[in-house]
């Protein structure tokens, strides 16, 4: 029986070692052929979740490119930016999701959500270095190493993806999302019930990571814009009082940030996919004229 369980032992221990071995040499090969540069005329980079993913065509707004990301975290953003910013010298601006949901505490859920790091944790873990392993284990453990065996698979593509010389939207970090119904055409209850729920409570883990944003983009001299998209009115209202405190936080933590809130933005029902998203027409019409609006207010 001992012989057994030691054998047993042995085996999972050269298991887990052939896993940890297969994702360091694959995170070696990624990061030793990955291309971060972008075209050298997107002056602007888009990070942060669905929202922004969807409102933000960077075929329109072409001066820009949108790697937003459906249940990005701060955190999540912060170790994209890191990565791109180095090798794009030409990025002088960053826009990045600020909704209200964005600073309550259902962004730290997020970072803990086992259906949400499931997907997310293997296709950005090449992005990690070590730092961001051990604050990732600090956050949530039990999901960095239930996912380890997944980052292997996702290793293994991202590598196919260098090898056919792919952009980096299309390694599944981010990028632009059109949505083609409109939200009269779909059951909108969940989103509108889902941000009716919301705790009106500050996130604390997270912010920590906007606040290393800000900071980040503050060294490189990086302007740092704030957004938050258009809601549909059935949601946009929700809590005033929360309202002001997002405003406040930004006002007196991210105070050189410009703060570009939209969330009451008047647009008609048919540019919605649902109460939180814009559908692709409506993206279209949302970007030129926040394109225009770059050009009357920042670079004017």
């Amino acid at each position: 029986m001992k012989n057994f369980l030691l054998r047993f032992l042995l085996f999972c221990f050269i298991i887990v070692a052939g896993i940890f071995l297969t994702i360091s040499v694959s995170n070696y090969i990624i990061n030793s052929t990955f291309n971060y540069s972008i075209n050298p005329s997107k002056n602007i980079l888009i990070l942060g979740d669905s929202q922004t993913q969807c409102a933000l065509n960077d075929t329109v707004f072409n001066n820009a490119l949108n790697l937003s990301e459906s249940a990005d975290t701060y955190f999540y953003s912060y170790i994209k930016l890191k990565k791109i910013i180095p090798q794009n010298n030409q990025i002088d601006t960053l826009f990045l999701s600020y909704a209200p949901h964005n600073v309550s505490i259902t962004q730290d859920n997020w970072l803990q959500d086992n259906s949400i790091n499931g997907f997310k944790l293997p296709l950005h873990f090449f992005l990690f270095d070590t730092s961001d392993v051990l604050n990732f284990g600090r956050i949530a453990p039990f999901q960095l190493l239930k996912n380890y065996p997944k980052v292997v698979g996702k290793n293994a593509s991202h590598i196919y993806r260098i090898f056919k010389n792919e952009p980096i939207n299309k390694f599944g970090i981010g990028g632009y999302k059109a949505i083609f119904h409109k939200l009269d055409e779909t059951n909108n209850e969940k989103p509108a019930l889902i941000l009716q729920k919301k705790q009106n409570q500050f996130a604390k883990t997270d912010l920590e990571y906007l606040k290393k944003i800000y900071s980040y983009c503050n060294n490189k001299k990086i302007k740092m814009i704030l957004i938050a998209t258009p809601l549909s009115p059935k949601v946009a209202n929700n809590d005033l009082r929360f309202l002001d405190k997002y405003k406040t936080f930004a006002s007196s933590e991210l105070c050189n940030a410009t703060l570009l809130n939209y969330t009451n933005y008047s647009i008609e029902k048919k540019y919605f996919a649902d109460n939180v998203h814009l559908n692709y027409q409506g993206a279209k019409l949302f970007s030129v004229m926040i394109k225009n609006v770059i050009k009357i207010k920042i670079i004017i």
